[in-house]
């Protein structure tokens, strides 16, 4: 096991051909003050079980502090190795001791989501409308179990599907979900991983953010990538993008009308969600692939560079949920 890198910035060690990994106190991609340690301790959990086959102990005791987007990460890449191996306890996790965040994690559904188990763990998952799912092609895990499972989960954080805000924010998340079977992937290159597990494999987590008065929704795949699919985009129609940066490509991505099949109805959906995220208040539409963060809000657009590159696309859809009807936006 001498050739299996170790990171210097947090610890870890192979004992008894068992690498433990420790991750950092505070998981977050938001801020850049933790994003690059964040990503690169989640990537490893993906390196060390897909590339490197060895067991893995993920040790989550000194943990502080999540954010949503971080744990949706976690839950993508925990799984996807759960999922992978024959014996569940080639992946273990340690939870934390901190008894407010193992709290959080229980609450939120997210302790549910990575302790031990495999596919049939995550169809579990979706029986039981968690907050945090993953889907697929499967029929067992299609988009006609993972919508319903979504809304039935929002019905019992007490939801209100008259309020108008909750209709559009439900056409967002339909349309996410969408964009991942029809973009997220290229099932001409055949994988035995998502063979095995499920084809056009996603991740996502959504609630209703009480004290922020959102609801949230944010969704993850692990396929091309937006900025990856863009550059072939245009490479097949002979137009150099080699000197534009990766959020200027997102920005592309996310104009009006525009789609990479050149079908017009498909950009529509990108579209309603970015119209719906510029209107509302204390409301946003935040995309990350490649290097691109792009940021969508009543302001405007913020987009920049990432510290650390993306495999696939993250999508995290935010709304103002007010109790009362509200129809001045509309």
């Amino acid at each position: 096991m001498n050739d299996i890198p170790l990171p210097k910035a947090f610890k870890a060690y192979i004992d008894n051909n068992r690498v433990f990994i420790s991750s950092p106190a505070t998981l977050c991609i938001y801020d850049k003050n933790h994003s690059y340690l964040t990503y690169q301790f989640v990537s490893l959990i993906q390196d060390y079980i897909i590339k490197y086959n060895v067991a893995l102990t993920i040790d989550l005791i000194s943990l502080k502090n999540f954010t949503a987007a971080a744990s949706l990460l976690l839950f993508a890449k925990v799984t996807k190795c759960q999922m992978a191996v024959k014996d569940p306890s080639h992946v273990e996790v340690v939870f934390p001791v901190d008894k407010a965040v193992n709290k959080m994690m229980v609450d939120c559904g997210l302790w549910g989501g990575i302790k031990q188990g495999g596919i049939s763990k995550i169809r579990r998952l979706i029986d039981s409308n968690n907050q945090y799912l993953s889907g697929s092609e499967n029929i067992l895990e299609s988009y006609g179990k993972i919508l319903p499972a979504t809304l039935i989960n929002l019905v019992t954080q007490g939801v209100k599907f008259s309020n108008p805000n909750t209709v559009l924010f439900t056409k967002g998340i339909q349309e996410a979900i969408l964009n991942v079977k029809y973009h997220a992937y290229d099932f001409s290159i055949p994988t035995d991983f998502y063979k095995e597990t499920g084809e056009g494999r996603w991740w996502q987590c959504c609630w209703l953010d009480k004290p922020s008065n959102q609801l949230i929704f944010i969704i993850y795949d692990d396929g091309k990538g937006i900025t990856n699919s863009l550059r072939k985009f245009y490479h097949l129609k002979k137009v150099d993008v080699s000197d534009i940066y990766d959020h200027q490509l997102i920005e592309k991505a996310m104009e009006a009308g525009f789609t990479r099949t050149e079908d017009h109805e498909r950009g529509k959906g990108s579209s309603d969600i970015i119209k719906t995220a510029c209107v509302f208040p204390n409301s946003h539409l935040i995309v990350m692939s490649g290097k691109g963060l792009y940021r969508h809000d009543c302001n405007g657009v913020n987009s920049e560079e990432l510290p650390f590159k993306m495999e696939g696309t993250l999508i995290q859809w935010v709304l103002n949920y007010n109790e009362e009807k509200n129809n001045d936006y509309l």
